[in-house]
């Protein structure tokens, strides 16, 4: 049996979390569920299948991606953003370097730093 879905039909922001889609669709193909079973949970989710949840209200997308806890996989969901992003982070660090953001950080137009990791954010992506 073999099942064929399109990219357009994965709705996710991101090849990390196609990747993470992907991932549960193998899942879900190597336990037998039926590909129309899979072909609906993918036309009726938003945001539950991977781990960045997507919220819309008027003109502002709100993106919560509460579940990276390390900077790569921050960076990782930035890249799927388009810019203009207003970006809150910090928390517990785990002693990850914050450089990895900048690559991104353009796309950042106002940065909110919370939680024990503030100063680190602030020192290593030189914010004021």
């Amino acid at each position: 049996m073999k099942f064929i879905y399109k990219r357009s039909s994965l709705r996710s922001s991101g090849i990390h979390n196609t990747e993470n889609i992907l991932t549960a669709l193998l899942t879900a193909h190597i336990y037998g569920v039926e590909q129309a079973i899979t072909e609906d949970v993918l036309k009726t989710s938003r945001g539950s299948l991977t781990e960045l949840s997507i919220y819309d209200h008027r003109w502002i997308t709100f993106y919560n991606d509460s579940k990276a806890t390390n900077v790569d996989a921050a960076r990782r969901a930035l890249e799927s953003i388009d810019g203009n992003i207003v970006l809150i982070a910090g928390g517990k660090d785990k002693g990850g370097s914050y450089h990895a953001i900048t690559d991104v950080a353009d796309k950042i137009r106002a940065l909110i730093v919370i939680g024990e990791a503030q100063e680190k954010i602030v020192h290593e992506l030189g914010a004021t």
